[in-house]
């Protein structure tokens, strides 16, 4: 298994346009494109840049995102379309669309909401259950993504009691053990597309600040 803030796999060497993701500042923050990258630009103002929040919530963390790219197009994503979305509006270059990562259209909603972008980034921040494992399949079968971070809240079911088991087995953190088992699936599902790292925001206030990034390679014609 690989230790906490090591990476877990990486071939960037193959390109140099690969893209990597980054996350800071109460785990809601930041997309930062390779240098060798054309979509390079983005990191400034966001031009170009599009940054999925995936279970958005309320979209607290969509609203941040929004105003530290404000030329980026930022899309709330949630399951309720039930909530009060007055405060969307009132961003310009913030958005709203239903998802339910679990529906048959959900791989064909990311990919509409992807499009178009120079750079497509999503987030999903204290995901819960199965949550997690199935936004990190989507986002590495999805094309038009080109980079994710993932701070997962826990895993239930077979796989979170083999989480369970492996962290009583190791005498380790549960929460250390179910961080380095979500890399080392994204890193398969990846399957020497990209590369995968797990970080540590120390800016959160929760201890389950850790995020599993994953960012796809974009080879050179």
């Amino acid at each position: 298994s690989a230790s906490t803030g090591s990476a877990v796999s990486s071939t960037a060497e193959e390109s140099r346009a690969a893209v990597s993701a980054t996350v800071s500042g109460a785990g809601v923050a930041s997309c930062v494109t390779d240098a060798d990258s054309p979509q390079a630009a983005a990191a400034a103002g966001g031009s170009g840049l599009t940054i999925l929040d995936v279970c958005s919530g309320s979209g607290l963390g969509a609203a941040v995102l929004s105003r530290v790219w404000p030329e980026a197009r930022v899309v709330m994503l949630d399951s309720n379309r039930d909530m009060d979305l007055t405060h969307v509006s009132e961003r310009p270059n913030l958005d709203f669309i239903e998802l339910d990562l679990f529906a048959k259209n959900a791989a064909a909603v990311l990919s509409d909401a992807s499009a178009g972008a120079g750079t497509c980034v999503v987030l999903g921040v204290h995901l819960c259950g199965a949550l997690s494992p199935r936004l990190i399949t989507l986002c590495a079968h999805v094309e038009g993504i080109d980079a994710f971070g993932v701070s997962p809240c826990c895993i239930k079911g077979t796989l979170g009691e083999h989480v369970k088991r492996s962290a009583k087995e190791l005498g380790r953190p549960n929460y250390d053990v179910i961080l380095e088992t979500l890399a080392e699936m994204a890193d398969r599902e990846l399957d020497g597309r990209g590369g995968v790292q797990l970080r540590r925001d120390d800016d959160m206030l929760s201890p389950r600040n850790g995020f599993v990034l994953g960012s796809k390679l974009r080879l050179s014609p």
